[in-house]
């Protein structure tokens, strides 16, 4: 318990409040070792007047505490100003006592409790305890308003305490933990309420405190007060966070390994009833609260035959009883579907699954028809996550890649060769489905899957393709074409509609197989003689095309079966690996947004630190001046101090509205449209004065249509553009220069200019808040134009950089990634 602030005169009035409201004796000393102020449990314990002991020697009231063995440790602890804890044995009064000696800013403090053997331990531990609360005294106008504080508590806040009392500390409490901190109740509730709550500091951060309140009420039994008594505990806040996250990596490593056992055991089982058993167990240990269950046709209704998870007896019953088709049907193309916000229009439904939030659901197809249904749902939340369907899917894959094994092992069991090829087939995918786990180069993953692909198959090569702009670039190629024109074709990119072999399976999302290769499908009959048959895959990511997987044999080939499995387990793979990929890059870019997001804050403390306080100093040395200028009647001087303080004044909000600008574009939502950006340097060049604009040479290329947020890369547009007129208008002929360059995924726009340019070696600060690598009495500016435009282009997925010579001008680049056109049908539902 921190000791009360308190004058060494009489007591002020909310000092002595806070005083009176502690539940234990407590004596206020000078450095004179004179009574200062006490409450009335103290007055109680010495049995005489308050006011009677106020400026008395405390131990002329205390004579047998200093004849007590205690006494020399107790009188050296008060008359130095030192912390101690001592047991006193009052023999006038027949008692003992926990008293606690504690520093002021003015003497000492003595905090006394009666002890008896059995609780003399445990008041120290209270006693020690409460000497780190945080105490507060609080009006109970439904806002908290402070009326005094301890100097423990100011501390810790930063503030004075002038500067709180008065003050709501509903001000000071995170918005969001507002709601949890319902004190407007207390006045009519009995005993005391604990909450934990952030808090904001003066310096802006926020710390985490767990406050227990106590209600202060009058002779007439009104409540007057609220008493806080407080702890941080931003320490043991922060351990729950990381132990939560650890909880969250132990259930998302056990949900990994609950799927490796799902794939050995596809592997290995044959059994369609076992499979489907496994499947919905892995999805129910996979997702958090859910369940799964694998259904069969049986008449007009689907029969669970398999499930898992958190399922009453009665809803067990009612699944097993069959479900009419019209719940659940599956998709016309084989494609699971997910449902969030799961519309239960079944009043049996809606009794049974009351909490069910968001279902999946994947046909096991043999041929044509639909054999079963793989389902999960979802109770604690009503979404799927990336990596909840990526599950999903896996499992309902590797189901349906079973159960297909499974009916063709039976229909091979005569035919040997077959069956050697799909053992091995099974084998190299298995080691592949490994490979994923660890592997994180999606391009070496591919080219695993096409060297297993062509271990199984006659002489010929495998290359995996993807479309960029209007053509088909191949990404992985393994084996050669054995036609060097044919190679450098092919390497040069095919003819995005006219290459039919890779345009059909696109458009359909189906693999087209040619036992017997037609050279006129492609458009390459004078170069495509040596291909014998050709078998083309898509491979889908999240419902959408996202490349074609080709094969081509020297050899004629009726593609049978056990190819055509081959073919199309080894695309499922790789949807898998692209759809993992596809997950990992949206956790990197959280993460460079995390990281930008800290070097925003590093450079916004920073900045409060450091370039605020500069206008401040000129405000506070001028207005030093103005007062002895004031005083002598130097009107000029009054004049020239007020002009500086003006423009020191305006430099600050200038300074604070970049912040808030910076602050806009790191946490604005981000659109997504198409911005032309030769719109966007028309709309610069019109805000220039006329004379300016006209003075400069100016030379704007063709500029690309960009997807973004049009206002935001407005800013990045402007800035750099008037960053190019402003260090150029030095030059007798100023020259401006806007282009576009054409790059491999992203276009790069840059800006350059004649100007004065810049050291290279300082390049590194040019991107900071407040960085400037000229005076601001060569150049204006408020040093954060730059990193407003790399914070922007940051989050649109691009970089920024610059290059320069020292007076021949500077260039400013940024790439932003380019979209390609759609070219698929619509994801499938």
């Amino acid at each position: 318990m921190s000791e009360p602030a308190t004058s060494a005169g009489a007591p002020d009035r909310p000092g002595h409040d806070l005083l009176s409201a502690l539940p234990d004796a407590c004596i206020l000393l000078d450095r004179a070792q004179r009574v200062v102020d006490l409450n009335a449990p103290a007055a109680a314990l010495l049995n005489v007047e308050l006011r009677a002991a106020r400026h008395q020697a405390v131990w002329d009231l205390l004579p047998e505490w200093l004849a007590s063995p205690a006494g020399p440790e107790l009188t050296h602890a008060v008359q130095h100003g030192q912390a101690a804890d001592v047991e006193v044995h009052d023999t006038a009064r027949g008692r003992r006592l926990q008293v606690r000696v504690f520093a002021r800013h003015d003497g000492t403090g003595l905090l006394c409790r009666e002890v008896t053997p059995r609780s003399r331990d445990g008041a120290s531990a209270l006693l020690t305890r409460h000497a780190s609360d945080l105490l507060s005294v609080h009006l109970p106008d439904g806002r908290l308003t402070y009326q005094s504080l301890t100097p423990a508590a100011v501390a810790v806040l930063g503030y004075q305490a002038d500067e709180l009392i008065g003050r709501a500390a509903h001000e000071l409490i995170h918005p969001d933990d507002l709601r949890t901190t319902t004190y407007e109740a207390l006045p009519d509730q009995p005993g005391a309420r604990r909450y934990t709550y952030r808090i904001r500091r003066k310096d802006g951060t926020y710390l985490w405190l767990e406050t227990t309140t106590h209600a202060l009420k009058g002779p007439d039994g009104a409540v007057t007060g609220i008493l806080a008594s407080s702890r941080d505990v931003t320490e043991r806040q922060q351990v729950g966070a990381l132990q939560r996250r650890n909880e969250s990596l132990q259930a998302e490593t056990d949900a990994l390994a609950v799927f490796a056992s799902f794939t050995r055991m596809v592997g290995v089982e044959s059994d369609p009833l076992a499979l489907a058993r496994h499947a919905v167990e892995t999805l129910a240990q996979a997702f958090v609260q859910g369940s799964a269950a694998y259904f069969e046709p049986d008449g007009d209704r689907w029969r669970a035959v398999a499930w898992a998870g958190p399922l009453t007896p009665q809803a067990v019953a009612y699944i097993q009883a069959g479900l009419p088709f019209r719940h659940l049907t599956p998709d016309a193309e084989g494609h699971a579907q997910f449902f969030e916000g799961w519309p239960q229009t079944e009043p049996e439904l809606v009794g049974l699954l009351p909490d069910l939030r968001a279902v999946a659901v994947a046909p096991l197809r043999r041929g044509p028809g639909t054999v079963g249904l793989l389902t999960a749902g979802l109770t604690h939340r009503p979404t799927w996550s990336g990596r909840d369907r990526a599950m999903f899917n896996a499992v309902a894959q590797g189901l349906s890649l079973a159960d297909e094994r499974s009916r063709l092992t039976r229909e091979l069991l005569t035919q040997r060769a077959e069956l050697q090829a799909r053992t091995d087939a099974m084998e190299g995918f298995a080691e592949l489905a490994r490979d994923l786990a660890f592997e994180t180069d999606v391009l070496a993953v591919i080219r695993r899957a096409q060297q297993i692909v062509l271990g199984m198959l006659p002489p010929g090569v495998a290359l995996y393709y993807e479309p960029e702009d209007t053509r088909w670039r191949v990404k992985v190629q393994v084996g050669s074409l054995n036609n060097e024109t044919l190679q450098r074709t092919v390497d040069a990119g095919l003819s995005l509609e006219g290459t039919g072999n890779l345009w059909i399976p696109w458009q359909s999302g189906e693999a087209y197989y040619q036992d017997s290769y037609a050279p006129d499908t492609d458009g390459l009959a004078d170069q495509t003689g040596n291909i014998g048959s050709t078998a083309t895959v898509p491979v889908v990511v999240d419902g959408r095309p996202r490349g074609v997987l080709a094969v081509a044999l020297f050899d004629h080939r009726a593609w049978s079966p056990t190819d055509r499995i081959i073919l199309d387990t080894a695309v499922r793979h790789l949807s898998l690996a692209l759809e993992r990929a596809h997950v990992a890059g949206a956790m990197d870019a959280q993460r460079e947004q995390l990281v930008a997001a800290n070097e925003g804050l590093e450079a916004f403390s920073y900045s409060v630190s450091h370039d605020l306080r500069a206008p401040l100093r000129h405000i506070q040395g001028f207005l030093g001046i103005l007062r002895r200028a004031v005083v002598a009647g130097d009107a000029a001087k009054v004049d020239s101090a007020l002009g500086v303080v003006d423009q020191a004044a305006a430099r600050m909000n200038v300074l604070i509205d970049a912040l808030l600008n910076f602050s806009y574009v790191s946490r604005n939502t981000l659109a997504r449209d198409p911005v032309d950006l030769t719109v966007l340097v028309q709309a610069v060049r019109t805000e220039l004065p006329p004379s300016q604009e006209h003075r400069i040479q100016w030379t704007v290329e063709a500029l690309p249509t960009v997807r973004g947020d049009a206002t935001l890369l407005g800013q990045v547009m402007g800035n750099l553009i008037h960053n190019a007129v402003k260090y150029s208008g030095t030059r007798p002929h100023p020259a401006v220069t806007v282009r576009a360059e054409r790059q491999p995924g992203a276009d790069v726009i840059v800006v350059s200019d004649n100007g004065v340019g810049f050291d290279p070696q300082y390049q590194h600060k040019l991107f900071g808040v407040f960085q400037r690598l000229h005076r601001q009495d060569e150049f204006e500016g408020t040093g954060i134009g730059l990193a407003t435009v790399r914070r922007i282009i940051q989050r649109h997925g691009g970089q920024v950089w610059a290059t320069s010579v020292p007076g021949e001008g500077a260039t400013f680049s940024f790439s932003l990634p380019r979209e390609e056109p759609a070219l698929s049908r619509p994801p499938r539902e």
